[in-house]
């Protein structure tokens, strides 16, 4: 007698292939579960990167996940996240972990897809990697600490929730995929940069790169910096109401080098000669210094002896 087979083990259920087809029924995005379990652990943190440009009005296809903390509270953050069952990445073969290149790269890093991972990265997260990043590095010149989402203000300069009625209605992407997916459902508030102070905060740290040219170590934030430049500039007069245009910035070296870069009666070049000469001006002036470290040169700034406005 023929023994009937059985189904296939890795057969998926009907009702999960519904919740894949109905984003209403998809369970919390990984990104949101991470920044909630910060955020209660009562460690404060801000998103940046793809997912950021995401929530400005940017159509762009988030690649990973992007927050900076405070210094001393990536060790807490480690913490928090391998109890949540994420683990880091230590593996010194890993190309993330370049110790001659501190200054582009993340504090701690974890590849979403890697084994251990896999209950946290079902959703939306294929071969993503989620970067934790050191204030002092990424945001060195804010004022102020990063605040949680209860502590944000109406008109706070510099941070701002995403659930803010300011931010542009998402839009479907050229790929199709429901943008409330790829910005975390983000009615929950997650805090990110104003789009001024996200310019201004990329374009310092590009500034301290000796030679932002090198293509082996390009920095990803200058591309995110040209990004959003080049977006605010080919909106509507007025119409992006966060940032209506490059002039608006109030750091006036900032707003100069992305007002030339996205001219298309001056040029990249013209762009990148002010960029060097700013860098030559105060290097000379003793306003940034050549940092001792081994690696990758950067410039580092005087403590004290110099303010973005």
């Amino acid at each position: 007698m023929k023994e009937e087979s059985s189904p296939p083990a890795d057969l998926v259920p009907l009702e999960e292939m519904e919740m894949d087809c109905d984003p209403a029924m998809w369970p919390e995005p990984p990104e949101l579960t991470i920044i909630h379990s910060l955020n209660e652990a009562g460690v404060a943190c801000v998103l940046l990167g793809d997912l950021a440009l995401r929530a400005y009005g940017l159509s762009i296809y988030p690649r990973g996940i992007d927050l900076a903390v405070a210094d001393e509270d990536t060790r807490r953050v480690e913490e928090v996240l391998e109890g949540r069952g994420l683990a880091f990445c230590f593996d010194r073969r890993c190309a993330l972990w370049d110790e001659a290149d501190q200054y582009f790269l993340s504090a701690i890093h974890c590849h979403l897809t890697a084994p251990g991972n896999v209950n946290e990265s079902t959703r939306g997260w294929n071969k993503s990697v989620l970067h934790i990043w050191a204030r002092s590095v990424l945001l060195e010149k804010l004022p102020n600490g990063i605040p949680v989402p209860s502590n944000i203000t109406a008109h706070d300069e510099d941070f701002m929730l995403t659930s803010d009625p300011r931010l542009p209605e998402p839009t479907p992407d050229l790929l199709g995929i429901q943008p409330t997916r790829w910005v975390g459902r983000w009615g929950a508030g997650v805090v990110i940069l104003t789009p001024k102070s996200f310019l201004e905060q990329m374009f310092w740290h590009v500034l301290r790169d000796f030679r932002p040219y090198d293509a082996k170590f390009k920095s990803p934030w200058e591309l995110h910096m040209c990004r959003l430049a080049l977006w605010i500039s080919n909106q509507a007069p007025g119409a992006y109401v966060l940032c209506p245009s490059l002039a608006d910035l109030s750091w006036s070296a900032a707003r100069q080098f992305l007002e030339l870069l996205t001219n298309p009666f001056t040029g990249h070049q013209d762009a990148w000669n002010f960029f060097f000469l700013l860098q030559s001006v105060w290097h000379k002036s003793g306003l940034l210094t050549r940092s001792p470290r081994q690696g990758r040169p950067i410039f580092q700034a005087v403590e004290g002896g110099y303010s973005l406005y």
